[in-house]
């Protein structure tokens, strides 16, 4: 029954233990930060989010961010079966896991250094430039979704088994521009927008 205000951008709530409420939190500013143990995030709209710790921050339902959504190295942020929609930049140092679940990433991507691992046939949604996926693990019936405009696609260019696109979705508007040779072990889609393969190569499975 209580308020969390944030006055200013760098105003942070950092939360080491189990939560059982947020009351009404305030989403357009500050951080929320769950730097504790295996715990669950609690549905709720954030306006940045982080996760640390080397263990598993798992959903209960809808997580929305309308600013930064940051996974520290050594951390697991699992989607669930669920939706997170993440509005600014996804910064992925750890590992961001995707069951059946979704991850709209409506800004920047970015895993360099931390890895994105699927385990079912869950959805990741970019809407922004894709600096890196990381160290990708696909699953069959996975898919990798580019709905933005004029956008960088990541490259995936490694083993059959793991480093490689299951299926691939271009949507959106504008060209997508793939950013080196890759491989899709499943289905390549072209729903909308155009896709430059830029001078690289796609291999089939």
């Amino acid at each position: 029954n209580g308020t969390i205000d944030v006055a200013g951008s760098s105003g942070t709530l950092k939360i080491g233990a189990t939560v059982t409420s947020l009351g009404t939190l305030d989403d357009a500013l500050g951080t929320v930060w769950y730097d504790g143990g295996p715990v669950t995030i609690i549905t709720d709209t954030y306006y940045n989010l982080r996760v640390s710790q080397a263990n598993t921050k798992g959903t209960a339902g809808a997580i929305n961010v309308n600013g930064t959504m940051t996974v520290d190295a050594g951390c697991t942020y699992d989607t669930e079966t669920y939706t997170t929609t993440v509005t600014g930049a996804s910064d992925i140092n750890g590992t961001l896991t995707l069951s059946s679940g979704i991850y709209d990433a409506n800004g920047a991507f970015d895993a360099t250094g931390g890895a994105v691992t699927f385990t079912g046939a869950g959805t990741l949604k970019i809407a922004g430039d894709a600096t890196s996926l990381g160290s990708f693990t696909k699953e069959t019936d996975c898919t990798v979704e580019y709905d933005g405009s004029s956008q960088a696609v990541a490259q995936l260019d490694g083993s059959p088994s793991s480093e490689s696109y299951y299926n691939l979705v271009i949507n959106g508007s504008g060209t997508k521009t793939l950013g080196g040779s890759s491989k899709i072990y499943g289905d390549l889609t072209l729903t909308a927008g155009d896709f430059d393969i830029n001078g690289h190569t796609i291999y089939p499975k």
